[in-house]
């Protein structure tokens, strides 16, 4: 016997989970740095830094002062970054990680931190100077108004002194 349905089924759509999964990603961090203090903030990734396993996502960066990646750089620390989580200016080790946003196939992925270093300006000494010092002769007098520069646009003028001290505390005469 041939049953008849007369009509289409009807179903209650509140009765029935769906889940939705997106596919897993990776995002590595291949290398970055060191870098030489140059009064800019460190420049950001480019791809042969990194690498996507999967897809094609919005990539972005937030760098931190710690290892564990819990506090972030901002503008009232000593990293010299512009906003919270931005690219350090000045000399240290921080750490980086690459965020690869979420699309409608593949979940977001984070990296590990990846550990870099701004290493410190070397400064340079210049300006005539008669000074020299001889073993067993007395000392010569202060050098007055000399420069100090090395990186952009900072110099630092001032007094060049002898000191009989490892602590700096003694200044000759």
């Amino acid at each position: 016997s041939d049953a008849k349905i007369d009509s289409a089924p009807t179903f209650d759509s509140a009765k029935f989970d769906t889940e939705v999964v997106l596919k897993s990603r990776t995002v590595t961090i291949n290398n970055y740095g060191p870098f030489d203090y140059n009064a800019s903030a460190v420049p950001e990734l480019t791809t042969g830094q990194y690498t996507v396993s999967e897809g094609n996502g919005a990539v972005s960066f937030q760098y931190f002062t710690d290892k564990d990646g819990k506090t972030a750089t901002n503008t009232t620390d000593s990293s010299g970054a512009s906003q919270e989580g931005g690219a350090p200016k000045n000399a240290g080790t921080y750490y980086v990680q690459a965020t690869v946003a979420g699309d409608g196939d593949y979940a977001e992925a984070k990296s590990a931190l990846k550990e870099f270093t701004i290493n410190k300006a070397d400064y340079n000494y210049s300006g005539e100077t008669t000074a020299t010092a001889t073993v067993g002769d007395p000392l010569p007098l202060k050098d007055t108004q000399k420069k100090i520069s090395g990186v952009g646009s900072e110099e630092i003028t001032g007094t060049l002194a002898w000191y009989t001290d490892e602590a700096l505390q003694s200044e000759t005469s």
